[in-house]
């Protein structure tokens, strides 16, 4: 079968799957002793035709039990039957689009795939040696394992075809890469081994209990010859199919065969009284003495057990029904205790943004300037002793709003290049120190009246308890500052040796946040982007875009899994950016007393737009037990 249709001699064939494989591999065509190509098939452009894969065979009509007659498909009858399409047996934009529309579309249809190897099995010798038997079981493993099997199941290397999902991979590149298979013809085959394989495939399986080839090969093979070469009719064959399973079953106790068949099928056994009802010729041939016991008919028993089974069923309704009552004024509790977390947590945003956990702490220009690299806060402040010294502590929220009318403050946000060391090559600073100057030189800012916060110098490094209020308070910072600088000249990680530069700076979440809690509250129009060319001013174009997506970001807690917290960095950024979104409520309702620049209405009316993917209702908690769905906006 597989020559004629590899030479075109066929048009359809009719075999389990892996049978084809070769054809898809090596093609459909007839050529000559040298190997020249005589005739191939062709489509209507005159471009070689690959063979098409049909779902398998199915019936418009199938026996109804309750009729004893077989009937036109319909819900009922055919909860697993698929509406035949206009064209095709795959998708709708498959090779058959082009082919005429069936007189069949729109009817049900009931598609059965029959399993029918039952699968290969393998197995060792108790008896062998430890050392051969290990040696197997790493071959079996070996062969079966994802890894050989979703290339040799490809490939004609092996002949049995696909049986997991895993080997149907969506890009196909074991089949279209490895195996020569073309995308269409791979795209055509996995549909139809996915529908095959899925939960709704209506699979049929073979026989699965003792004496299988005696009912397959013995009685049915040799009774559908006979029908098919025309020597018996279609009545017959039931007939001479019935009477010889039956006699197989009998000779191997109707009861045994049941009970393996239904396990099989994954069902419960039956019980007694059931097998006694359903085959009680059967049952007293195990054992006459079983089936005797539910022969007694005593009808005050059954009244009794009647009056039994309406009492439990009143107990279990009056119960049902106060556990409904119950649940309802738990669930009424529960919302309202929830209301009242909502409302705390909005007071407590809105009173985050008018307050800092931990004073805000600046460098002089000239002073950070003349450091010659990123400098820790500690080394700073112990620098003169509290005499003299190169920090400016703020302590309250109100002494940093008086002050902003005195002095200029530049925020200068980072992506740190390595876990202990945030600029070990000073590639940050000196771009730091460029763009600094070429700010105050365009702003026109006097040098001993400005300043700059910069996490490294600005936050505690030593005492974590510490430094945890002062990340908290980042947002809070970068809300105020009067322009705000990202550094992020081309370099790369000291530790992972990944290139560091604005791309990989705004996929980090605590960047997009220092980014949009200064838009949110100042606009754009003082945000600049720092890097080795100089000073460039940031617009609504990608960084800006992808800033607005705070929680989408990537954060060091969640790449650990959170194995020193429970809490993830995106939950500590909930109060904040609640408090920062009722600025920007605030402020385009009062957009024209504020008289805010047109770059910085378009970005907020962006953020309004877009609310629900910026503060998402839920977020990914990863930790190495598995991945689960945690509250954020929600």
């Amino acid at each position: 079968t597989t020559n004629f249709m590899s030479t075109g001699r066929c048009a359809m064939g009719f075999s389990p799957p892996g049978c084809w494989k070769g054809i898809f591999l090596d093609g459909v065509s007839r050529r000559d002793e040298n190997g020249t190509v005589l005739w191939e098939p062709k489509t209507a452009d005159g471009a070689y035709a690959e063979p098409y894969r049909l779902q398998p065979f199915g019936s418009l009509s199938v026996y109804d039990r309750s009729t004893g007659q077989m009937e036109l498909c319909n819900t009922k009858l055919c909860p697993l039957a698929e509406v035949i399409p206009a064209r095709g047996h795959v998708s709708d934009d498959d090779r058959a689009s082009i082919l005429p529309a069936t007189a069949l579309e729109g009817q049900l249809i009931n598609r059965a795939p029959f399993y029918w190897s039952g699968g290969l099995g393998t197995l060792i010798r108790k008896s062998a040696d430890e050392e051969v038997k290990n040696m197997l079981w790493d071959f079996f493993v070996y062969i079966n394992s994802p890894a050989t099997s979703v290339q040799d199941v490809a490939a004609y290397a092996s002949w049995i075809d696909s049986w997991r999902h895993s080997q149907l991979t969506a890009d196909g590149d074991n089949f279209v890469v490895a195996s020569t298979w073309s995308e269409e013809s791979y795209a055509e085959h996995r549909s139809a081994m996915e529908k095959s394989l899925g939960t709704n495939s209506n699979g049929a399986l073979n026989l699965r209990i003792p004496g299988i080839k005696d009912y397959t090969h013995t009685i049915l093979a040799a009774e559908m010859g006979k029908f098919i070469a025309g020597d018996i009719s279609v009545t017959e064959l039931v007939s001479l199919v019935r009477t010889g399973w039956n006699d197989i079953s009998n000779s191997r106790s109707v009861v045994i065969q049941l009970r393996t068949y239904r396990a099989a099928l994954g069902k419960d056994a039956l019980s007694e009284s059931q097998l006694c009802a359903l085959h009680r010729e059967a049952m007293d041939l195990v054992d006459i003495r079983v089936c005797r016991a539910y022969d007694v008919e005593d009808s005050l028993y059954e009244f009794v057990l009647t009056i039994i089974a309406i009492v439990i069923g009143c107990i279990l309704l009056i119960l049902f029904l106060v556990w409904v009552i119950r649940t309802f004024r738990m669930k009424k509790r529960l919302q309202a205790e929830q209301d009242m977390q909502l409302w705390d947590t909005v007071r407590e945003s809105l009173d985050t943004v008018g307050s800092l956990k931990f004073p805000m702490v600046l460098v002089g220009v000239q002073k950070f300037m003349s450091l010659g690299s990123l400098t820790q806060h500690e080394i700073l402040r112990d620098h003169h002793r509290g005499k003299d010294s190169d920090l400016m502590f703020i302590d309250n929220f109100e002494d940093l709003e008086d002050l902003l009318y005195e002095i200029r403050i530049i925020f200068l946000s980072h992506q740190w290049l390595g876990w202990r060391v945030p600029d070990s090559r000073k590639v940050q600073y000196n771009c730091a120190c460029l763009g600094v100057q070429q700010l105050i030189e365009q702003l026109d800012w006097p040098l001993d009246n400005t300043f700059v916060w910069v996490d490294y110098s600005s936050i505690p490094q030593r005492c974590t308890a510490v430094q945890m209020l002062a990340i908290t308070s980042l947002p809070v910072y970068s809300s105020m500052v009067s322009a705000f600088i990202v550094v992020a000249p081309a370099s790369i990680h000291d530790d992972t040796h990944s290139p560091c530069d604005l791309q990989s700076y705004s996929s980090r979440a605590w960047c997009r946040a220092e980014v949009l809690s200064h838009a949110l509250t100042k606009g754009i129009a003082k945000m600049y982007y720092a890097s080795e060319d100089g000073l460039v001013h940031c617009d609504m174009g990608g960084m800006m875009r992808d800033a607005m997506y705070v929680f989408e970001g990537e954060l060091t807690c969640c790449r650990m899994k959170h194995a020193e917290s429970d809490i993830c960095d995106r939950q500590h950024l909930v109060v904040p950016f609640l408090g920062l979104y009722s600025f920007v409520v605030h402020s385009l309702a009062m957009n024209k007393d504020l008289q805010m620049e047109e770059s910085t209405v378009e970005f907020f009316n962006q953020i309004m737009a877009n609310r629900e993917r910026i503060f998402p209702a839920t977020f990914k908690y990863v930790t190495a037990a598995g991945v689960s769905d945690r509250k954020l906006f929600e």
